[in-house]
């Protein structure tokens, strides 16, 4: 998977003009990212060597969307009980990992595992968590400021604000909440009813210390935008028209593999 790029100019600066959808949230939206000519090299020689291998290949594709989009509903597409692997150094991913689905960010024998993610980040790998983390905390990759991290908010709270924020990400897995019901309980939330509890969740805790600095700074407002731009776009979409197969084709097959190669692959391996 990769992320959409520009046809008509390549350069560096403009490597994610087409993602137009988080661009309209947040116009800086990885506005820093830059790929080397040779990342680009790369990706058309995969391109076109899965180009035409027949329906085993699945070429899903599109401009508007970025591969993070893709994972899930790709997913949830293989319904039987295969084996997959995702091959990435993105820790974003981790959410995925099942015992049919392992992520590859070393070598093939020493698999990334949610133990490994917990040891790093202190909280279990879910798609809810992994997005409120990122959320709350940003992403100086895809240049998302934090929504507790920003210049100013960071001088308001206490030195354990991180800590209540891994507390609230363990309390949101133990309790299997999903994204849509955070969101929901959020809005509708009553300050003074949660403050004049005797016992509060982590939840609560974090929803009075948003709450009372939201007077002074808009950090509901930047933890709200960040979901949107961190959770994926086609979450629960048809993808059905954005998946493409080639046919199989032995003359174009033998001419991208003497383009790539140099050297006909069937006088060396055989018919492939």
């Amino acid at each position: 998977m990769f992320d959409p790029l520009s046809y008509s100019d390549l350069n560096s600066s403009k490597a994610f003009i087409n993602n137009l959808n988080r661009k309209k949230i947040l116009p800086d939206y990885k506005i820093n990212r830059k790929y080397s000519g040779l990342y680009l090299e790369t990706i058309e020689l995969y391109r076109k060597y899965y180009f035409y291998r027949g329906d085993k290949i699945k070429l899903v594709y599109s401009d508007e969307f970025e591969a993070d989009d893709y994972l899930q509903p790709i997913l949830n597409k293989i319904q039987d009980d295969s084996k997959i692997a995702i091959v990435s150094t993105d820790h974003d991913w981790s959410w995925a990992i099942s015992d049919k689905i392992c992520l590859i960010n070393k070598d093939w024998e020493n698999p990334f595992t949610k133990k490994e993610f917990k040891q790093i980040y202190q909280f279990d790998p879910t798609y809810t968590s992994i997005i409120l983390y990122k959320s709350l905390f940003g992403d100086k990759s895809d240049n998302i400021s934090g929504a507790i991290f920003t210049k100013k908010a960071k001088f308001l709270y206490p030195d354990g604000i991180k800590l209540l924020c891994l507390k609230f990400l363990n309390y949101i897995n133990i309790n299997n909440i999903y994204i849509d019901d955070f969101i929901k309980e959020f809005k509708t939330a009553v300050h003074h009813k949660i403050q004049n509890k005797t016992s509060k969740t982590p939840f609560d805790e974090l929803y009075l210390q948003l709450k009372i600095n939201d007077l002074k700074l808009p950090i509901i407002q930047t933890l709200f935008t960040n979901i949107s731009i961190v959770r994926s776009q086609l979450e629960n979409k048809n993808i059905d028209d954005m998946i493409h197969c080639n046919p199989e084709n032995p003359t174009t097959n033998s001419i991208v593999h003497q383009s790539i190669y140099g050297v006909k692959f069937s006088n060396l391996f055989g018919k492939i």
